[in-house]
């Protein structure tokens, strides 16, 4: 349909729905879907690169993307964070942010990783590395080999952090339903 974006065909094809890439970019997303996209490698719904590179989501979904190609390593089938990139997640002051159907595969011969998100720290001189910091939403049924719902690598950070005043409000960061057929069904860190 029409609201279905694809990048592909390259053999390092990243970031399906958006891409981005550069030093000090900037990402805002708010009250909108990225969803059904696909990349041949990284990022189904969005790749994001770049030292002092920043994301956010708010009261936004990314639904439904797939990273995927036969034979080679996919990572983030919702979202791929990498270098020195961060991303934040909040719902504001309801749950509606989700990440949620996202799907990172290969096939037997190869692995995948993060299918909702996938931080890949790996970043030189002296910078800081990627890093995803979860206020406020629901990651659900995501699925990767490694992470089904956020995969965090090579010194990558996830941060969970609860807005509750009380025991009854720490249900603010939900994940659930993802699936991993190795390791980490909900979150891994390797």
């Amino acid at each position: 349909g029409a609201d279905i974006n694809k990048a592909a065909g390259g053999t390092d094809s990243k970031g399906g729905g958006i891409f981005i890439s550069g030093n000090d970019s900037a990402l805002t997303l708010t009250n909108v879907a990225v969803k059904g996209n696909t990349a041949d490698k990284d990022g189904g719904g969005i790749y994001l690169t770049g030292n002092g590179t920043k994301g956010s989501m708010y009261n936004s979904k990314i639904l439904n993307n797939k990273a995927q190609k036969t034979g080679e390593t996919t990572k983030g089938g919702g979202i791929c964070i990498a270098d020195s990139a961060s991303f934040e997640m909040d719902g504001g002051t309801t749950l509606d942010s989700k990440i949620d159907g996202n799907v990172s595969t290969g096939d037997t011969s190869s692995s995948s990783y993060g299918g909702g998100v996938c931080v890949i720290g790996n970043s030189d001189n002296g910078r800081t590395h990627a890093s995803f910091i979860f206020k406020k939403g629901t990651i659900s049924n995501n699925t990767a080999r490694y992470g089904g719902g956020v995969m965090v690598e090579d010194g990558g950070t996830f941060t969970m952090e609860g807005r509750g005043e009380s025991y009854k409000d720490y249900d603010n960061n939900i994940i659930q339903g993802n699936t991993a057929d190795a390791s980490g069904g909900g979150v891994a860190v390797h």
